[in-house]
Parts: C-alpha cells; sequence; structure tokens
C-alpha cells in the first residue's frame, strides 16, 4: 500500500530466501512494524500484528503473499514482457495481428514545435534570462536548429538570470554545478509552461484520431504510440489529445524515459516490435522527421511521414521514407498498408467507404483540394486503391517542399 512500515529488512528478508537481518536490526520498535503492510495482501491494507522476530523467510513468503496482479503475467503475445506494458485490457481488441501501426508524438499527433517554443520562451521570461543585457528569445528560425538550453548557451554565452523569489538578476554561471541548476530549473518551469499550453490550445494533426480510431477497433492490427518526448511532457499530450478512453486501448504506448537511448536510435521500435510479437517488416511507422525515419528505418520497419512546416523541406525519399503525406485526413488502414505491403488484402468489411471518408483528397494532391465526392465499390480492386491517401516517390519525388509550400510560412 505504501513503504511507510517498510524496512531494508523486512524487504530484503521478505524477497531473499538466504537473506539474514543484520543483528543491529534485529529488534523493533513497537510503530515501526517493518513487515505489517509488505506481507499483507494489497486487497486488505490493514494488518493487525507484527511478525516476530523470529519468523523465517519461508513463513512470511508462505503465510501473506503479496497478490500478483494478473496484467503483469507474461504470454506469448508481449515477448515474455508483462503485459501490462503493451494494453489496457480488456480495452484492446488485438488478438493475433498480422501488422502493427506505431504513431510518433510530437509532430504526429499534435504539431508541438510551436508550443515547446513558447514553453521555452515563456521560462526564459520568468527567470528574467539575459544575454549580453538582452532578454533570451528564441525565434521560429533559431528554434529549428537549437532546442536544447545547454546548445544555445553553451555555443551562445551563459546567461544572467534571476533565481525564483530574487529581485535582483545574479551573475553568470561559472561552474558545471551552476549551470546544471539553471537548465533544471529552466526545463521545469519550460515543462510547467507547456502542459498549461497543451490543455489551452492543443489540436489534433487532421485525420489521426480518424486513423487511430480504425486501427484500434481492428483485432487484426495491433496498435502503438511510441514518443522521444519526455514522459511528462508526452502524457499531457495524450491525456489531452488522445484522451484516456483511446488511449487505454492501445497495445503499446512508450516515451522517451522508457528506453536508454532515444531516436536516431532503434531502441524503442525495437521494444514496440517486441511486446507485439511481430517481425519488424510488419511494422508500420508514422513519423514528421529524419530523426524519426531514421529510427523506424534503422528498426527494419515501413514509415510513412508526415511533415510540418520545419521538416518539410528535408529529402525524406532520401533515407528511403516508403511515403509522403501531407497529413492523414485520407488515409485509412486498408490504403496504407495495401501501399507498403504487396501480399496486404483489404478486410471484405473495409472495403466500402462512406460518402464522407473521400480516401484519395488530400495526400495524393500535393496540398491541392481534390472534389472527389463519390463511393467506392464493394468490388474495388486493390490496384485501385493503390494510391489513394498514400503518395508514392515516382509521384512527387523531389519536389516534397514545392507541394508542401502552403504549410510552410517561410
Amino acid at each position: 500500500e505504501d513503504l511507510h512500515n517498510v524496512t531494508i529488512d523486512s524487504i530484503f528478508k521478505y524477497v531473499f530466501g538466504d537473506y539474514t537481518p543484520r543483528k543491529v536490526g534485529t529488534t523493533e520498535s513497537e510503530n515501526a512494524k517493518p513487515s505489517e503492510v509488505l506481507t499483507k495482501p494489497l486487497e486488505t491494507g490493514k494488518a493487525d500484528k507484527v511478525k516476530s522476530k523470529t519468523e523465517t523467510p519461508s513463513e512470511v513468503a508462505a503465510e501473506d503473499a503479496p497478490v500478483v496482479p494478473k496484467a503483469a503475467a507474461t504470454d506469448k503475445t508481449t515477448g515474455g514482457h508483462p503485459a501490462s506494458e503493451t494494453r489496457a485490457e480488456p480495452k484492446s481488441v488485438t488478438k493475433d495481428p498480422a501488422y502493427a501501426l506505431l504513431f510518433d508524438c510530437d509532430g504526429v499527433i499534435v504539431l508541438t514545435e510551436e508550443l515547446h517554443r513558447k514553453a521555452y520562451n515563456g521560462a526564459f521570461e520568468h527567470f528574467n534570462l539575459k544575454i549580453d543585457g538582452k532578454p533570451a528569445v528564441w525565434t521560429v528560425q533559431y528554434y529549428d536548429i537549437l532546442q536544447i538550453p545547454c546548445v544555445l548557451f553553451g555555443q551562445n554565452a551563459w546567461p544572467t538570470y534571476r533565481p525564483e523569489g530574487a529581485t535582483e538578476d545574479v551573475p553568470v554561471p561559472t561552474d558545471e554545478e551552476e549551470q546544471s541548476e539553471l537548465i533544471d530549473a529552466l526545463q521545469d518551469q519550460k515543462t510547467v509552461l507547456y502542459k498549461k499550453l497543451v490543455s489551452e490550445v492543443a489540436e489534433a494533426r487532421p485525420g489521426v484520431l480518424e486513423l487511430m480510431d480504425e486501427g484500434l477497433g481492428r483485432p487484426d492490427v495491433a496498435m502503438g504510440i511510441c514518443s522521444a518526448a519526455t514522459k511528462a511532457g508526452f502524457e499531457q499530450v495524450v491525456n489531452s489529445i488522445v484522451q484516456e478512453d483511446r488511449l487505454g486501448r492501445f497495445d503499446v504506448v512508450k516515451a522517451g524515459d522508457d528506453v536508454d537511448k532515444k531516436k536516431p536510435d532503434p531502441m524503442i521500435y525495437n521494444m514496440a516490435q517486441e511486446l507485439v510479437n511481430l517481425p519488424p517488416e510488419k511494422c508500420v511507422v508514422i513519423e514528421d522527421s529524419l530523426v524519426g525515419l531514421r529510427a523506424a528505418k534503422a528498426a527494419g520497419m515501413k514509415c510513412i511521414i508526415t511533415p510540418t512546416a520545419s521538416t518539410a523541406a528535408a529529402d525524406f525519399y532520401a533515407e528511403c521514407a516508403d511515403a509522403v503525406v501531407e497529413d492523414l485526413c485520407s488515409v485509412t488502414i486498408d490504403s496504407l498498408f495495401q501501399y507498403v505491403f504487396g501480399d496486404y488484402t483489404p478486410r471484405k468489411a473495409d472495403t466500402t467507404k462512406s460518402e464522407t471518408a473521400k480516401p484519395s483528397e488530400a495526400a495524393s494532391k500535393g496540398g491541392e483540394t481534390s472534389k472527389a465526392d463519390t463511393t467506392e465499390s464493394k468490388t474495388e480492386k486493390p490496384s485501385e486503391v493503390e494510391t489513394e491517401g498514400i503518395v508514392p516517390a515516382t509521384i512527387i519525388g523531389g519536389g516534397l517542399a514545392k507541394g508542401l509550400a502552403a504549410m510552410n510560412p517561410a
């Protein structure tokens, strides 16, 4: 229930069969009750007695072993990992999946770059940061290059600042400890401001929630979110935008804190692939940047790019992107998988699309408006769906920047 009554001796004695308490720690005061909560089932939470000092490890383990939640059990669908890491049972409908669809978060689910930039500038203002006597401010162009305070200050000089509660600025930090303290304080304040901005103004990118809902309703598709963002910012985005009910139906949800190496290292996608128990060639990743693309490709997965204003000029095809789409408005599970997997056959139940779906409207037009409003027939051939919502390299080639010029204010 909590750690109020847990001591080193009581915990080690419980989990290690060969542990012998140190002599100095064998006498416990009446209010310590070291084994009281630890050895009781979680359901009760109320212990009425204290284990005696002569109690053996086997007696503790056998008498009041904690109840292990069923979700912690492992099975083949999670690659040997606890099931609680992969899905919030019983909300996920996934059963014997044939494919996996994995979403990045920042830039894919929500356009967060500007929110991060404003939050950093808010943190700078909060601490009255100045470089050479001028307020430290990140412009849009500058933020695309330098997105971490230590990079900004390390290259351009460390700023003066005003600590919490102070009335005057303090000198430029001179040693690593002072610099680290400043970075930590800035990052904490930035996170507070970022979470506030997300809750107030953030919106999902066009089509992303609809594609999620389609995939979450299919038992043959494992669904995941794999973000390089820190957990605090990541959780604010997914809780505000994806929302709890939808989030609970995903099979894998991982943030940057869950892995030792962040993108472009493939570790987070390798982990997701193991958890859904599918080979990487059956996994499709949706990313928005070269960093994410490199992570997906290093993991051996297919990767679809939905660029943002700050990434639109990148040559994604030069780094083996499987397709680039302006947004996900007209992308369906069938059109996506049929494009990237040559052996994919659309499910019969999904071959009829409503008049409001307009599957080829946005993505295949490079930002132009399409007026396709016809309903696809049930007898539609795979070749006819092949480019719906998905733009192959042969269509837009190196002209991505031109085709997405409307997305980029610059």
